[in-house]
């Protein structure tokens, strides 16, 4: 049984935006952004074929939504301040 695990977290490379990393048994399998166009991306490491469970996948997309919303609402983070929430799939 493989566990999938959802690490939300800021990108100091793109002015703190919220992303996931996607990890499969604690190794980095991908990260879901949005991008400049305001666009829901998925983007897979080394461009090795890897089966997500599709279900939970969605409900990382959707906690990505909610908590990029809630981040909208709150005053900007200071510099040093660090953000970082887990979601798992014990698929």
């Amino acid at each position: 049984m493989t566990n999938w695990t959802a690490d939300f977290t800021n990108d100091p490379e793109r002015d703190f935006d919220l992303y996931v990393e996607l990890m499969e048994d604690d190794e980095f399998k991908a990260k879901l952004y949005y991008n400049d166009m305001n666009k829901i991306c998925l983007y897979f490491y080394g461009g090795v074929e890897t089966t997500v469970p599709f279900e939970w996948l969605t409900g990382v997309v959707d906690a990505l939504r909610k908590a990029t919303e809630l981040k909208q609402s709150l005053p900007a983070p200071t510099e040093n301040e660090p953000s970082s929430l887990r979601h798992q799939s014990g698929v």
